[in-house]
């Protein structure tokens, strides 16, 4: 795998999920992706891409952004399911 998958931009361990208020849905709480989801992500991508070199920064946002925005929407439909 390529090593900049492996580093994290933040540093926080990868069992814990980091949890951050949404404004939008009052109390409720989001569970933002792993460094290890967005590591299996950005790799999934790198894959997919052919194995293309000089893409891992570009891969891991690309993951991160699709991992929170899946986040944020299964956080908005349970919240607003229990409206």
């Amino acid at each position: 795998m390529n090593e900049h998958l492996t580093q994290s931009r933040a540093t926080q361990p990868s069992s814990n999920k980091q949890t951050l208020s949404d404004p939008l849905a009052g109390s409720a709480q989001t569970a933002w992706p792993t460094h290890a989801e967005i590591a299996k992500r950005a790799y999934e991508i790198y894959v997919k891409s052919g194995h293309q070199q000089g893409h891992c920064q570009r891969n891991w946002l690309c993951a991160e952004q699709e991992l929170r925005k899946h986040a944020m929407a299964a956080s908005h439909s349970h919240s607003s399911g229990s409206r």
